[in-house]
């Protein structure tokens, strides 16, 4: 629990303890600055508040999610759904929820993401366990006072499982999206059992009421088409982190492929908006970083349009050994009558010859998410070591060509701003992590937790941070 008071009085201190502490870009904006957010009433205050993701609201302001602990679910080892409303300055919105704040426990074992349809109603997808002790996609929808939206499967939420023909699965939600008409998007990764090599891409979509869309993949379960379960490459393992709609009404779904124990590449895989698995060459595909002879271990952790046929693939290459954060780029060509192919986008040089590939000269940095503006540069959020910090949050900012922008933070080696979140008037948190961006008109919105000590790197918040405004215009940077 942190007393309102503390936070506010911070705010200054926060925009001089970021580092690095720059004029433009990279400053932290002080109407806004660190926003802290927690349980307001949790018995326990120093218990773990995780950021998740953080979306816009039609009246400028925002929407974070995240995650608490104490959900009734396995046993009281769950966690809860936490949203906190906040305007434009980053008050909490007093009409939303109890004073600006939700506390739901809807029976998840894990929180996962979030997105806000065309009538403001609030979309959060996470696992919750089915009656053979395994778990099903969880899917909860709030209105937009934060209050359960009961027109939503009888009680504001639902459980969707892929046991076909009586098999038992552990279905895992990584990410929602909203079609123009309110029809709820949801992919994540399907196990058969306990077994974590038949991991596969499991899609599925849910109308306005909660009710499965039986129009939607090709699984037929007796009532219907019942989603899609497919896979980057037949043999291999899928670990899915995103989807996104793309041009015409397809769908990408974007995550990692593992060829074998020692490589894990980027990949995509694109669906028809009946959501089939497009089986043309081309229609599926990996990207290798490779950075090392030793180790090619690449793992992509989040994805984000920069148009209706590229997007921009984060995460993190040499993961067994260095972890360097990496960016690239992809594109998708549509040809007629229904087919799409996905390749790198050579335009996207990077800093690696041959490669199309970004990727930081520093060890341990990981980039959890990005976005891209309108004249195609790229901003990438993540973490690295900070000199007296166990860990930093981290923002690289890329130039349409892949390469670094060396004027966005030109007093770091590799272009890279660096900050700690405060701790009360004087200090800095230990352990500072960005997982996801949202963008505001021309400001940043970043969102992830922070340490609320300066030496120890437990007692997690979730945090909010607006960059100073500058000339950027973006575009879907993060749901």
């Amino acid at each position: 629990m942190r007393p309102k008071s503390l936070v506010t009085a911070a705010l200054a201190l926060a925009c001089t303890v970021a580092l690095p502490a720059l004029a433009g870009d990279t400053d932290v904006d002080p109407s806004f600055a660190w926003v802290l957010v927690y349980e307001p009433t949790a018995s326990n205050p120093t218990q773990d508040e995780n950021g998740i993701a953080i979306a816009g609201t039609a009246d400028g302001g925002y929407v974070v999610l995240a995650d608490a602990p104490g959900g009734g679910a396995m046993g009281g080892t769950g966690k809860r759904i936490l949203l906190h409303r906040l305007d434009h300055g980053g008050e909490r919105v007093a009409s939303f929820g109890d004073s600006g704040v939700v506390v739901k426990d809807a029976w998840l074992t894990s929180v996962t993401a979030m997105a806000i349809d065309p009538q403001g109603r609030i979309v959060v997808v996470g696992a919750t366990p089915d009656a053979n002790g395994r778990r099903d996609f969880g899917v909860v929808r709030f209105k937009a006072d934060g209050s359960d939206d009961t027109s939503f499967a009888g009680d504001g939420g639902t459980a969707i499982g892929f046991d076909i023909g009586g098999a038992q699965t552990n279905d895992l939600p990584t990410s929602v999206t909203i079609d123009p008409n309110g029809k709820i998007v949801i992919a994540g990764n399907v196990t058969q059992g306990d077994d974590v090599t038949t991991q596969s891409i499991g899609l599925i979509r849910l109308n306005d009421d909660g009710s499965l869309d039986t129009g939607f993949g090709d699984l037929v379960d007796g009532a219907g088409r019942h989603g899609s379960i497919s896979r980057y490459f037949t043999s291999e393992v899928a670990d899915v982190r995103r989807v996104l709609r793309i041009a015409n009404g397809y769908y990408a779904v974007l995550g990692s492929t593992q060829f074998s124990a020692n490589d894990m590449d980027f990949a995509a895989r694109v669906f028809a908006p009946d959501g089939k698995a497009l089986t043309n060459g081309g229609s599926y595909n990996r990207f290798a970083v490779d950075l090392s002879a030793n180790d090619w271990v690449d793992v992509m952790l989040d994805a984000a349009l920069v148009n209706p046929t590229r997007v921009l693939l984060t995460g993190i290459a040499n993961a067994v050994t260095t972890q360097n954060c990496a960016a690239l780029r992809i594109q998708f060509v549509f040809q007629p009558p229904n087919q799409v192919t996905v390749t790198l986008d050579p335009s996207f040089v990077g800093n690696q010859p041959s490669h199309y590939v970004y990727a930081s000269p520093v060890a341990t940095s990981q980039c959890w998410s990005g976005a891209a503006d309108a004249s195609g540069r790229m901003l990438l959020v993540g973490t690295r070591p900070g000199s007296t910090a166990y860990r930093v949050g981290s923002v690289t900012r890329l130039l349409p060509d892949g390469q670094l922008d060396n004027s966005f933070a030109p007093v770091m080696p590799d272009g890279t701003a660096l900050y700690s979140a405060p701790v009360g008037l004087t200090q800095l948190s230990y352990n500072t992590k960005f997982s996801g961006i949202f963008m505001d008109g021309s400001q940043a919105v970043i969102v992830g937790s922070a340490a609320y000590s300066s030496s120890s790197t437990s007692d997690l918040d979730a945090r909010v941070m607006r960059l100073s405004a500058s000339d950027w215009i973006f575009v879907n940077g993060f749901e």
